[in-house]
């Protein structure tokens, strides 16, 4: 398991991400700044992150943390939804402080390939809060907050679209909803790049038990069934 001590954890529920997240914060032996977004309209504190454009009421950053970006910023130079680098400083105004918004996050992007802010480190781009507006039930709703998310450990839901060098997986007691362990197992390019925590054989029959799962299995058996007769027209066409 050594070879996966510094891999990405993939976790069902997002109070597990939290946790995990956080120890490995308090790991790094920094100061932890704890970042509060800024909200217009009531209610928009309480949305979640899929509702407020990927970002996060609260945040903990500090110096040396792992993340990644929940936006694109500039795609064709590396800067897109789940780029992932170091933080290297937080900037705050003059005389401003946690828990207020950050002038910008200075991260070091592994993927960076454009034009470099800085001449002392040509990856190091600063990322500055983001403003993401949306209505919801005819009102409007706003959030300000810096597009980052620590990376140590994110949902199966969120890793969707990623693909990582290694994994650690734990799917839970149940298979809540289906093709959770298909999407959190083909995150990686090989089976040799995941490790499972333990789970009991009763886990893995869940799967096949579950009501998601039948009824998955009946809508496939029902396109079967179609495309069968689909074939035969076109067979009988022809002949």
């Amino acid at each position: 398991m050594d070879q996966f001590a510094d891999a990405i954890r993939l976790y069902f529920d997002q109070k597990s991400v939290a946790e995990y997240n956080y120890l490995k914060l308090l790991q790094l032996g920094q100061p932890v700044a704890k970042i509060q977004a800024k909200h217009s309209g009531h209610g928009a504190s309480a949305a979640t992150s899929d509702e407020a454009g990927g970002l996060d009421a609260v945040l903990f950053l500090s110096t040396k943390a792992e993340v990644m970006l929940t936006c694109n910023v500039w795609a064709e130079v590396g800067l897109c939804n789940g780029s992932f680098g170091t933080i290297e400083q937080i900037w705050f105004a003059e005389n401003m402080g946690p828990p207020n918004l950050p002038i910008a996050v200075l991260v070091h992007f592994h993927s960076y390939s454009g034009p470099a802010f800085l001449d002392t480190c040509s990856k190091c781009i600063p990322v500055p809060p983001k403003v993401f507006e949306w209505m919801d039930d005819g009102k409007y709703l706003s959030r300000q907050q810096v597009p980052l998310r620590l990376r140590y450990a994110m949902t199966i839901h969120k890793s969707q679209g990623q693909t990582l060098t290694k994994a650690v997986v734990d799917l839970g007691k149940g298979e809540k909803v289906a093709g959770c362990t298909f999407v959190a197992t083909s995150r990686v390019r090989s089976i040799h790049d995941i490790v499972f925590e333990s789970m009991t054989f009763d886990r893995l029959k869940v799967i096949g038990r579950s009501k998601n799962m039948q009824k998955r299995l009946k809508a496939e058996e029902r396109l079967k069934v179609l495309a069968e007769k689909t074939v035969q027209t076109y067979s009988t066409s022809w002949s």
